[in-house]
């Protein structure tokens, strides 16, 4: 015996004992093999779900999208509205001035035409 040593071989080991660690590395790699089934189960559930979260997102990305482009698509609308409603005022605001000005063109020759009937009453 060299001493106190706790690591043996198989060759200084009974068959029993060689058969017991064979059975135990047996169960210990079972253990490790359903372990490593329970993980992959795990990792696969978890991938189904990252994808419907993904697919959430996804989804939600897409209402987004579709509600900027509804968005842009109505500033563009509400700016040409602007354009033609300022195009508007200005064409109103020049009819105003011309029919004063035919108003007061129409004052003129109101009082015109009275003077000249003062003037000549036979008119």
């Amino acid at each position: 015996v060299h001493g106190d040593t706790t690591v043996s071989t198989m060759s200084e080991e009974g068959p029993e004992l060689i058969a017991a660690r064979i059975a135990e590395l047996e169960a210990q790699k079972r253990q490790q093999e359903e372990s490593d089934r329970e993980t992959e189960r795990a990792m696969k559930k978890r991938v189904k779900d990252l994808r419907a979260e993904i697919a959430a997102i996804a989804g939600a990305e897409n209402q987004v999208t579709a509600l900027l482009a509804k968005c842009t698509e109505l500033v563009r609308s509400n700016e040409r509205l602007t354009a033609r409603l300022d195009l508007s005022e200005r064409n109103v605001s020049a009819i105003t001035k011309q029919r004063d000005k035919l108003k007061m063109d129409m004052n003129g020759h109101a009082e015109a035409r009275k003077r000249l009937e003062d003037l000549c009453p036979e008119l």
